[in-house]
């Protein structure tokens, strides 16, 4: 029986919606918590100040992460906290399991077969787009993975995903934008116009944003009108000089088209 507080009234229970409710804010505040730090390490402080919540609240998360083996804290004076392997663990099994890399796998490889260059696919992550495939020209079937992080802004695959992933594309052009090459878009302007142009043309292009030696074109796979991935072709810079461009283009439009409708039907 609850106990009667001070006045001899009993306290007054909190609706069960607003409880519900609470418990998803604290479960989303979890997994953001958990994206932030697959980036960088954090103090209580600082993981609140990124949240937008309380430091108490941050502090009580991070020890709830630690006591379950999620987080650890870091080597150096301050008290940050960073991923442990069990995190990377559950990302592992996620794409192992999931069934776009599958699918895609023999798509990528028949590209950089038929092309003669690279094929990779990409899927967005926070503020960078992931590789699950990487297929090298007369290589194997590529095996679903965890591969290479690069930024969004700066690459082929990621701007095909930001100019049709509308919040995403929101949230990116409000931060500031890291320059990474000469050729590198950073003036939010500038970038909202050349991923109208991607959405209008259904290809992308990196002329050396990202790395100046390479060059990429990527073009989106969708399932049920959400673009789910890229599927980009790279080269080095003096390979592109040769390249038939559109040619390039218009073969990975007709492989993501025909992946997309594979996926559709799964």
């Amino acid at each position: 029986m609850a106990a009667a507080d001070n006045d001899g009234r009993r306290p007054r229970r909190r609706p069960r919606a607003e409880s519900e409710a609470g418990r998803a804010v604290q479960a989303m505040h979890t997994v953001h918590a958990l994206e932030r730090l697959a980036f960088h390490h954090y103090s209580a402080p600082e993981l609140g100040r990124a949240l937008q919540i309380h430091q108490r609240t941050a502090r009580r998360l991070l020890r709830r992460l630690a006591a379950e083996d999620y987080v650890s804290l870091s080597p150096g004076p301050r008290r940050r906290y960073r991923l442990t392997h069990r995190v990377a663990g559950l990302g592992r099994q996620a794409i192992a399991r999931d069934h776009l890399p599958h699918i895609a796998a023999p798509w990528v490889a028949t590209v950089a077969a038929q092309t003669g260059h690279v094929a990779t696919l990409w899927i967005p992550c926070y503020q960078d787009v992931v590789c699950v495939l990487h297929a090298e020209p007369g290589g194997p079937v590529p095996r679903a993975m965890l591969g290479d992080l690069e930024p969004a802004h700066a690459t082929a695959p990621g701007k095909m995903l930001l100019a049709h992933r509308t919040p995403w594309r929101d949230s990116l052009l409000a931060q500031p934008l890291k320059r990474h090459t000469p050729l590198t878009l950073t003036d939010p302007r500038d970038l909202a116009a050349e991923l109208a142009r991607i959405r209008q043309h259904g290809y992308a292009i990196d002329h050396g944003e990202h790395h100046e030696d390479v060059h990429a074109i990527a073009a989106p796979v969708f399932l049920d009108d959400d673009a789910v991935a890229a599927l980009a072709v790279s080269m080095h810079a003096a390979d592109h000089a040769t390249a038939d461009a559109d040619a390039l283009a218009a073969h990975a439009i007709r492989v993501v088209a025909s992946l997309s409708a594979a996926l559709s039907h799964r």
